[in-house]
């Protein structure tokens, strides 16, 4: 797998609600986004949404990110990152206005990583060869 972005994240809080046998946290956070892609940072409204229930729980989170592409150019990249607890991948759907990006724009071949190393939580999306 190819990494295509990092994005370092910075939580701002939480907001939990428990109730019908679920507790959903809803998590703000900002950031900023690294690779040799794409470099900018996470735009006001970034939210992960965490539902947990008896059958374990999921995750979806969006955000914008504007920066600059590879080519040097302003762009930005909307990006929806849904996943399971305890499964090792999230599954990231990307539309972004770059020309030299476009690739990813709704790439099936997507997988993402949750990292929380080091005190700092991390998402790599790579791009799957296949």
């Amino acid at each position: 797998m190819q990494e295509i972005l990092t994005i370092l994240i910075t939580i701002l809080g939480s907001s939990m609600v428990v109730g019908g046998g679920e507790t959903v946290n809803f998590v703000p956070f900002s950031g900023e986004a690294k690779s040799e892609y794409f470099q900018g940072k996470v735009l006001d409204g970034g939210v992960d949404t965490q539902v947990y229930n008896k059958d374990g729980g999921s995750l979806s989170a969006r955000y914008v990110l504007e920066g600059t592409d590879c080519a040097g150019k302003p762009c930005k990249i909307f990006i929806e990152n849904n996943g399971k607890f305890g499964e090792e991948y999230t599954h990231p759907r990307i539309v972004t206005d770059s020309d030299t990006l476009k690739f990813l724009n709704n790439n099936a071949n997507l997988k993402g990583k949750l990292d929380g190393s080091n005190g700092q939580l991390t998402i790599r999306i790579y791009k799957d060869k296949g």
